[in-house]
Protein backbone atom coordinates (compact mmCIF):
# COMPACT_ATOMS: atom_id res chain seq x y z
CA UNK A 1 0.00 0.00 0.00
CA UNK A 2 1.48 3.40 -1.05
CA UNK A 3 1.10 5.82 1.61
CA UNK A 4 0.72 9.64 0.31
CA UNK A 5 3.53 12.28 1.62
CA UNK A 6 3.36 14.71 3.89
CA UNK A 7 3.10 17.43 1.72
CA UNK A 8 0.23 15.29 -0.01
CA UNK A 9 -1.48 15.27 3.22
CA UNK A 10 -1.01 18.85 3.85
CA UNK A 11 -2.63 19.20 -0.31
CA UNK A 12 -5.03 16.97 0.61
CA UNK A 13 -6.04 18.30 3.96
CA UNK A 14 -6.38 22.17 2.18
CA UNK A 15 -8.57 20.84 -0.60
CA UNK A 16 -10.78 18.96 2.47
CA UNK A 17 -11.10 22.69 4.28
CA UNK A 18 -11.68 24.36 1.03
CA UNK A 19 -14.58 22.33 0.12
CA UNK A 20 -16.01 22.26 2.92
CA UNK A 21 -15.76 25.96 3.63
CA UNK A 22 -17.49 26.57 0.02
CA UNK A 23 -19.92 24.07 0.57
CA UNK A 24 -20.84 25.93 4.17
CA UNK A 25 -20.76 29.26 2.49
CA UNK A 26 -23.13 28.15 -0.13
CA UNK A 27 -25.65 26.41 2.11
CA UNK A 28 -25.79 29.52 4.05
CA UNK A 29 -26.48 31.64 1.46
CA UNK A 30 -29.91 29.12 0.41
CA UNK A 31 -31.04 29.51 3.52
CA UNK A 32 -30.85 33.50 3.40
CA UNK A 33 -32.27 33.03 -0.23
CA UNK A 34 -35.10 31.19 1.00
CA UNK A 35 -35.73 33.41 4.43
CA UNK A 36 -35.90 36.21 1.77
CA UNK A 37 -38.02 35.14 -0.59
CA UNK A 38 -41.72 36.99 -0.45
CA UNK A 39 -44.49 34.48 1.24
CA UNK A 40 -46.02 32.26 -1.75
CA UNK A 41 -49.70 32.84 -2.22
CA UNK A 42 -52.21 30.31 -2.20
CA UNK A 43 -55.22 31.01 -3.67
CA UNK A 44 -58.21 29.25 -1.35
CA UNK A 45 -60.72 27.18 -3.61
CA UNK A 46 -64.27 27.80 -3.96
CA UNK A 47 -66.43 25.68 -0.92
CA UNK A 48 -68.63 23.12 -1.91
CA UNK A 49 -71.83 23.47 0.18
CA UNK A 50 -72.73 20.25 1.14
CA UNK A 51 -76.14 18.53 1.47
CA UNK A 52 -78.44 19.62 4.41
CA UNK A 53 -77.97 17.19 7.79
CA UNK A 54 -81.42 15.28 9.02
CA UNK A 55 -83.15 17.40 11.62
CA UNK A 56 -82.45 16.28 15.66
CA UNK A 57 -84.52 14.27 18.11
CA UNK A 58 -86.35 16.91 19.96
CA UNK A 59 -84.74 17.31 23.47
CA UNK A 60 -86.89 16.89 26.47
CA UNK A 61 -88.10 19.97 28.16
CA UNK A 62 -86.07 20.55 31.55
CA UNK A 63 -87.63 19.71 35.16
CA UNK A 64 -88.48 22.38 37.16
CA UNK A 65 -85.25 21.14 39.44
CA UNK A 66 -83.08 21.53 36.52
CA UNK A 67 -84.32 25.18 35.65
CA UNK A 68 -83.72 26.28 39.37
CA UNK A 69 -80.52 24.82 39.77
CA UNK A 70 -79.46 26.33 36.17
CA UNK A 71 -80.93 30.30 37.63
CA UNK A 72 -79.31 29.39 40.95
CA UNK A 73 -75.67 28.47 38.91
CA UNK A 74 -76.35 31.91 36.74
CA UNK A 75 -76.60 34.11 39.66
CA UNK A 76 -73.94 32.27 42.35
CA UNK A 77 -71.78 33.30 39.10
CA UNK A 78 -72.38 36.58 37.70
CA UNK A 79 -74.53 38.06 41.01
CA UNK A 80 -77.33 39.66 38.98
CA UNK A 81 -80.05 38.52 40.71
CA UNK A 82 -78.48 39.56 43.93
CA UNK A 83 -81.00 42.50 45.81
CA UNK A 84 -83.95 42.84 48.23
CA UNK A 85 -87.36 43.24 46.74
CA UNK A 86 -88.78 46.76 46.09
CA UNK A 87 -91.03 48.31 48.87
CA UNK A 88 -94.83 48.87 47.45
CA UNK A 89 -93.55 52.59 47.36
CA UNK A 90 -90.20 52.09 44.98
CA UNK A 91 -92.69 50.23 42.56
CA UNK A 92 -95.05 53.24 42.83
CA UNK A 93 -92.15 55.91 41.83
CA UNK A 94 -90.79 53.60 39.49
CA UNK A 95 -94.26 52.97 37.71
CA UNK A 96 -94.86 57.06 38.06
CA UNK A 97 -91.55 57.92 36.67
CA UNK A 98 -92.18 55.82 33.36
CA UNK A 99 -95.49 56.45 33.40
CA UNK A 100 -95.61 60.89 34.03
CA UNK A 101 -96.47 62.00 30.14
CA UNK A 102 -97.89 59.64 27.68
CA UNK A 103 -95.90 56.09 28.33
CA UNK A 104 -99.10 54.30 29.85
CA UNK A 105 -101.95 55.70 27.90
CA UNK A 106 -103.71 54.58 25.18
CA UNK A 107 -105.83 56.14 22.40
CA UNK A 108 -108.74 57.31 23.37
CA UNK A 109 -111.99 54.76 22.75
CA UNK A 110 -115.00 56.04 20.25
CA UNK A 111 -117.92 56.82 22.59
CA UNK A 112 -120.49 54.77 23.59
CA UNK A 113 -124.15 54.64 22.58
CA UNK A 114 -127.20 55.49 24.78
CA UNK A 115 -128.29 52.45 26.99
CA UNK A 116 -132.18 52.01 26.27
CA UNK A 117 -134.66 53.70 28.85
CA UNK A 118 -135.60 51.44 32.45
CA UNK A 119 -138.98 50.74 32.30
CA UNK A 120 -140.94 51.38 35.94
CA UNK A 121 -140.88 47.70 36.25
CA UNK A 122 -137.03 47.29 36.26
CA UNK A 123 -136.66 50.82 38.50
CA UNK A 124 -138.83 49.07 40.69
CA UNK A 125 -137.36 46.06 41.04
CA UNK A 126 -133.91 47.82 41.76
CA UNK A 127 -135.01 50.11 44.35
CA UNK A 128 -136.82 47.16 46.09
CA UNK A 129 -133.04 45.15 45.85
CA UNK A 130 -131.22 48.38 47.40
CA UNK A 131 -133.69 48.85 50.03
CA UNK A 132 -134.25 45.41 50.99
CA UNK A 133 -131.25 45.33 53.81
CA UNK A 134 -133.11 48.56 55.26
CA UNK A 135 -130.63 50.78 53.54
CA UNK A 136 -133.97 53.42 52.69
CA UNK A 137 -134.89 53.68 56.08
CA UNK A 138 -134.12 57.12 57.67
CA UNK A 139 -133.22 57.83 61.59
CA UNK A 140 -136.01 57.92 63.65
CA UNK A 141 -137.86 61.35 64.00
CA UNK A 142 -138.91 63.08 66.81
CA UNK A 143 -142.31 62.74 68.48
CA UNK A 144 -144.70 64.59 67.81
CA UNK A 145 -147.31 67.06 70.38
CA UNK A 146 -149.64 64.92 72.32
CA UNK A 147 -153.03 64.99 70.40
CA UNK A 148 -156.39 65.60 71.85
CA UNK A 149 -158.25 63.26 73.95
CA UNK A 150 -160.27 60.43 71.56
CA UNK A 151 -163.31 60.04 72.49
CA UNK A 152 -165.51 57.05 72.74
CA UNK A 153 -168.17 55.91 70.28
CA UNK A 154 -171.35 54.91 71.64
CA UNK A 155 -173.66 52.12 70.24
CA UNK A 156 -177.16 51.67 71.09
CA UNK A 157 -180.63 50.26 69.76
CA UNK A 158 -182.40 53.69 68.16
CA UNK A 159 -186.54 53.68 67.05
CA UNK A 160 -187.32 55.93 64.44
CA UNK A 161 -189.98 56.44 62.72
CA UNK A 162 -191.12 56.72 59.06
CA UNK A 163 -195.02 56.81 57.40
CA UNK A 164 -196.09 56.46 61.18
CA UNK A 165 -193.55 52.83 61.00
CA UNK A 166 -191.58 52.44 63.54
CA UNK A 167 -188.09 51.03 62.51
CA UNK A 168 -185.11 50.11 64.94
CA UNK A 169 -181.49 50.44 64.08
CA UNK A 170 -178.24 49.97 65.65
CA UNK A 171 -176.80 53.50 65.62
CA UNK A 172 -173.84 55.06 66.87
CA UNK A 173 -172.54 58.23 67.97
CA UNK A 174 -169.82 59.97 70.11
CA UNK A 175 -170.74 59.82 73.60
CA UNK A 176 -170.21 63.54 73.72
CA UNK A 177 -172.52 64.49 70.94
CA UNK A 178 -176.55 64.38 71.12
CA UNK A 179 -179.05 61.50 70.40
CA UNK A 180 -180.21 62.86 67.12
CA UNK A 181 -176.78 62.77 65.87
CA UNK A 182 -176.85 59.00 65.71
CA UNK A 183 -176.09 57.41 62.92
CA UNK A 184 -177.36 54.03 61.82
CA UNK A 185 -175.49 50.59 60.94
CA UNK A 186 -178.12 48.89 59.77
CA UNK A 187 -181.74 48.23 60.34
CA UNK A 188 -183.26 45.40 62.57
CA UNK A 189 -185.95 43.13 61.87
CA UNK A 190 -189.28 44.05 62.69
CA UNK A 191 -189.78 41.73 65.58
CA UNK A 192 -186.75 42.10 67.25
CA UNK A 193 -186.29 44.09 70.02
CA UNK A 194 -184.23 46.66 72.12
CA UNK A 195 -183.16 46.90 75.28
CA UNK A 196 -183.07 50.60 76.71
CA UNK A 197 -183.88 51.97 73.31
CA UNK A 198 -183.25 55.79 72.12
CA UNK A 199 -186.41 56.85 71.21
CA UNK A 200 -185.97 59.17 67.73
CA UNK A 201 -189.48 59.13 67.10
CA UNK A 202 -190.22 62.71 67.66
CA UNK A 203 -186.87 64.03 66.05
CA UNK A 204 -187.69 62.14 63.39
Amino acid sequence: MKFLSKRGVMRTAVIVLALLVVGGNVFFTNQLIERNQPAVSITPGSPIKGDKGDKGDKGDRPTAQEVKLAVAEYCAETGLCEGSSPTVEAVYAAVTSYCQETTCRGTDGSDGQDAPALTDAQIQAQVIAYCASNRCVGADGKDGIAGAAGRSPLISCVIRSTTNVDTRYVAWKYTDEDDDLYKDLYKLPVWSECQEPVDLREAA
